[in-house]
């Protein structure tokens, strides 16, 4: 079984996450916004996709450490994780004009329930950002 590199599983989460999105955007996608932000330090590197709709914001993370001298070893893996909140757009705009992602690992956690497959997990993640009344 082959390994997905970062870039290859977020875009994976991304075309997941709108496959849920994409029906209930018929007549806009102005409220839509999807993009990667990177976030360096000394021995790791954090990459997220961010999917924001209508003041709720995911973040998909994945960190990669490096070895000695910054380098990322041969066969290293990487730890992905989930963070959601709701902002305003001024929050969101200085969240993702920090040289930090400080702000985003203070949000929630979005962790996978027991016995959950990861498409449900994607799947709930989704729902939750489209904020659907329920009666």
């Amino acid at each position: 079984m082959r390994v997905l590199t970062t870039d290859e599983l977020l875009n994976d989460i991304q075309d997941k996450t709108m496959s849920v999105l994409a029906p209930h955007l018929v007549f806009t996608t102005d409220e839509l916004a999807i993009g990667l932000r990177q976030y360096q330090s000394r021995n790791k590197e954090t990459t997220y996709l961010c999917i924001r709709y209508e003041g709720r914001v995911l973040f998909y993370g994945t960190d990669v450490t490096h070895g000695w001298g910054g380098h990322v070893e041969e066969g290293a893996g990487y730890s992905v994780f989930c963070k959601r909140g709701e902002l305003d757009d001024i929050d969101f705009s200085v969240m993702m004009d920090n040289d930090t992602d400080e702000d985003i690992d203070e949000l929630d956690d979005s962790c996978p329930e027991e016995d959950e497959s990861e498409d449900d997990f994607f799947f709930r993640n989704a729902v939750w950002l489209l904020n659907p009344t329920i009666h």
